[in-house]
């Protein structure tokens, strides 16, 4: 067997031999790969944790989906039900119904509780559980590189997992949303399919990480889809074992079920939004059609009648579908009204399409496709070129890239995905480039192909390039085709002011929330969940679509003029608004709506009908009080 050092030295060899697993094994000095791995992440995490004790306030963030993680984590170690998901003190009196997993709140939970048990509480969870998820995410882009070009692509990967702020800023501490443990499974089932014809367990491990994923959140449906579409077109071109196929077919079939029956809501049994039996009862469909048609047709190698059968179990899946909740084929925002899309979704910038987002956000815009791009370009090469034996392999993370950057011109939120295959695809790219050219340091002269491959792989190359690009068609149109500018609070305003003070998250802002007896709250939408979070008021909305009526109140009751917000205050029953004056939120809404109530409050024109809660403290957070209403109102 050739090492990276034989085939390097093979000129016959060294375009194309790389890209096998084997080729770069290397002797018995080299530390194992989870070393290596627990060094990168070991030496990352530390410096954050350190820095995120010492300075708290450097990882605080207007994060609503976070803070209202951490509102589920309270209401949890409180004693609400596990299968509880109603949040009580929103959109009152009714309650909203989350559609998140309890998944997630069970680690931090129990984070939260060890940290009581040393004296800093969940600050443990804020730091620890997004560096472990790091930890994942770095040891799936390792083995998935490690797959397609052996041993050596694991460091050039790690390395990249470093760099690339997307998907890596939703690791920092405070992150503890969804979104990173459903970018850290999505490296790792990378990872088991490719591996998926080395044993029966990878193919257990696929089903079930699938099943993870769909019950951590629904947006994940086109990912497992394209995974379990790899794992059954391997099986129809007769490159997985029917024990393979099987064992993925049985995990994927029973995992989702149990999932839902062990975390789901009882009170959702049949929901689009969320892990239901409308999602476990075709997956179930799928896996032991999978698994059956895999035992039926074992004895023969025919394509044909392979894929003839996948034809048939994908009918028979959507007709599973269609009878037990036809709606859902409209996916989770199919019920949304035309109204709440233009009011609140339209807003949402990860929900925006790709050239929308371009408009507002045209450098990060294009230092988030870059990589991608590069990276399908690589895949492509060695799907079309590549040694026969080694193309699978490579249509694995060309699969997913490829899916993931056309749904970001549905929304943007997929190009995170995009780029965690993307970490993978260009790590093995630079492990093949040092073999070809035979670095072995970065001083001799066989490195500057690979440093100047690191620098087309590196985001940074591509935000260098996204601003100048953009400041050139600005400059040569006079402006007229420069990015909008996005409204912030005067710099007066915000001078010396920390992040949380800044986005009233601040121990201030808690007290002066703690001045009032407990009653409901109107904020802007996204501040909604810093207010369950920070009081014990009830709030009238949060960016959660399930409650679309409340968020149309509380973006009119602050767009629109004092009097015809006061309507919408009487019969929601408010009793006090609140208000953040330095945030972005606040400042968008002032721009948008400059009559609005918001607008009108922090310029200081305050109806009749509202009195100021006065406060010695500093505090960018505004608190007024209902008060009663005693005839026409201006």
């Amino acid at each position: 067997m050739k090492t990276s050092a034989d085939i390097a030295a093979d000129p016959t060899t060294a375009d194309h031999a790389v890209s096998a697993p084997a080729a770069s094994k290397t002797g018995s000095k080299e530390p194992a790969l989870w070393a290596v791995l627990l060094i990168f992440w070991g030496a990352f995490a530390a410096a954050i944790a350190m820095t995120a004790l010492l300075n708290p306030d450097m990882f605080i963030r207007q994060d609503p989906d976070s803070l209202m993680r951490m509102v589920q984590v309270h209401d949890l170690l409180a004693g609400q039900g596990w299968f509880d998901l109603m949040q009580h003190r929103l959109d009152p009196p009714e309650g909203a119904l989350m559609h998140w997993s309890r998944l997630i709140d069970a680690p931090i939970a129990t984070l939260v509780a060890l940290g009581d048990l040393v004296g800093i509480g969940e600050r443990l969870a804020l730091i620890a559980w997004p560096l472990l998820l790091l930890l994942a995410l770095m040891a799936g882009v390792a083995l998935s590189a490690t797959a397609l070009a052996g041993r050596a692509a694991a460091v050039p990967a790690l390395i990249l997992s470093l760099v690339f702020l997307d998907p890596l800023l939703f690791f920092f501490p405070g992150t503890i949303d969804h979104h990173n443990a459903q970018y850290a499974l999505t490296a790792l089932m990378l990872a088991m399919a490719l591996r998926l014809d080395r044993g029966v367990i990878y193919g257990v491990l696929l089903g079930c990480g699938l099943a993870l994923m769909l019950a951590i959140g629904l947006e994940m449906i086109p990912y497992v889809a394209v995974f379990s579409a790899i794992a059954a077109m391997r099986w129809a071109m007769a490159g997985l074992s029917t024990r393979a196929i099987a064992a993925f077919g049985l995990a994927f079939a029973a995992a989702p079920a149990a999932l839902y029956a062990g975390s789901g809501s009882r009170e959702a049994a049949f929901v689009c939004d969320a892990l239901s039996w409308a999602m476990a009862a075709p997956a179930a469909v799928a896996g032991l059609g999978l698994t059956a048609l895999a035992l039926a047709l074992h004895r023969t190698q025919a394509m044909a009648l392979r894929l003839a059968g996948l034809g048939v179990l994908g009918a028979t899946i959507v007709a599973a579908l269609l009878a037990i909740a036809p709606d859902c084929l409209s996916g989770p925002y199919g019920k949304l009204s035309a109204e709440l899309r233009a009011v609140w979704l339209d807003t949402v910038l990860e929900a925006l399409p790709i050239a929308g987002y371009a408009a507002r956000r045209p450098v990060a815009a294009i230092a988030t496709l870059g990589p991608p791009i590069v990276a399908l370009a690589v895949a492509l090469v060695r799907v079309w070129n590549g040694p026969a034996e080694r193309r699978v392999a490579w249509g694995v993370p060309l699969t997913l890239l490829a899916t993931a950057l056309a749904l970001s011109f549905y929304q943007v939120r997929t190009l995170p995905y995009a780029n965690v295959a993307a970490i993978a695809v260009l790590g093995a790219w630079l492990a093949e480039l040092a073999a070809r050219y035979g670095m072995t340091t970065l001083r001799s002269r066989a490195a500057l192909p690979v440093l100047a491959g690191f620098l087309v792989a590196c985001p940074i190359t591509h935000v260098g390039l996204g601003w100048a690009a953009t400041e050139a068609l600005a400059a040569a149109t006079d402006g007229r085709l420069a990015p909008p500018e996005r409204p912030t609070a005067p710099k007066a305003q915000t001078a010396g002011l920390s992040n949380a003070e800044r986005e009233c998250l601040d121990p201030a802002s808690a007290r002066l929330l703690a001045r009032v007896p407990q009653g409901r709250l109107l904020t802007p939408v996204f501040f909604g969940p810093s207010a369950l979070l920070m009081s014990p008021h009830d709030v009238i909305a949060g960016p959660y679509h399930r409650s679309g009526q409340a968020i149309l109140d509380a973006s009119y009751a602050t767009h629109k003029p004092p009097h015809q917000a006061r309507a919408i205050i009487d019969r929601r029953a408010v009793d006090y608004v609140a208000i953040c004056a330095t945030s972005r939120e606040s400042a968008v809404a002032s721009d948008k709506a400059p009559e609005g109530l918001l607008a009108r409050l922090l310029a200081g024109a305050t109806p009749t009908w509202l009195e100021a809660v006065e406060t010695t403290e500093k505090t960018q957070l505004r608190l007024w009080r209902v008060t009663e209403l005693r005839g026409p109102q201006p």
